[in-house]
């Protein structure tokens, strides 16, 4: 039997709230647990339930998103953070990252497939929206591309491969369409390139990849 998710959403446009909870209640392995449109608000439904993913806006009605990132990043760690976002840059995308969150999605990229992301995030994935990822990389000074000679001896040839396309800021169903192998290959290769690079997010990975000259900076 498949585990159903408790989620808790916090966002203060009514449309996007309402949209979000309407695409949860279609998904049968996401319960909604509670919407608000506010930090102190979302803090009582932490401190009152077993909350398994939490999607939160950053600019809120009583301060910054990230403020609630950290709140919650602390108060269990069990909990699975996602940032839903209109706001792209990277003063923002940093500051959510560091204090906790594991997936940042930006509204322009569409919120269709926002139930898929969460069900890969909960299986250990961090989906980020590649608008995000290039922000991220172009941050950390990267144009990043694959170094051959020193690929093989860590990562297979599709797992280089996979690993290019992420650090270019393709989404996995890009991957599948120009690698031209299945969802759940990918998430295989994924996996794989994680526990190779100690990883445990798509930037994590690239990060550590560039450290060990798997991956170099090109100017």
């Amino acid at each position: 039997m498949q585990p159903v998710y408790q989620v808790l959403i916090v966002e203060d446009n009514l449309a996007e709230r309402k949209l979000l909870e309407r695409y949860i209640e279609q998904c049968p392995n996401l319960q909604l647990h509670g919407s608000c449109e506010t930090i102190s608000a979302a803090k009582e439904h932490l401190d009152d339930a077993d909350i398994n993913i939490m999607l939160v806006d950053l600019h809120l009605p009583d301060g910054n998103g990230t403020e609630l990132i950290d709140y919650a990043h602390h108060f269990s760690d069990q909990i699975e953070i996602m940032v839903v976002t209109a706001h792209t840059e990277i003063e923002a995308i940093i500051p959510a990252l560091v204090a906790g969150a594991t997936g940042y999605i930006a509204k322009g990229s569409g919120l269709s497939n926002i139930c898929d992301r969460m069900l890969d995030q909960m299986r250990g994935d961090a989906p980020i929206s590649p608008i995000v990822l290039r922000q991220v990389l172009n941050h950390m000074g990267n144009h990043a591309t694959c170094c051959s000679q020193k690929i093989t001896t860590l990562l297979t040839p599709k797992e280089y491969s996979v690993l290019d396309l992420l650090a270019k800021g393709c989404s996995r169903k890009e991957i599948t369409e120009q690698l031209e192998i299945s969802i759940n290959t990918v998430r295989s290769h994924i996996k794989n390139i994680y526990q190779k690079l100690s990883a445990h997010s798509c930037v994590e990975a690239i990060n550590n990849a560039k450290k060990q000259g798997i991956i170099f900076t090109r100017s």
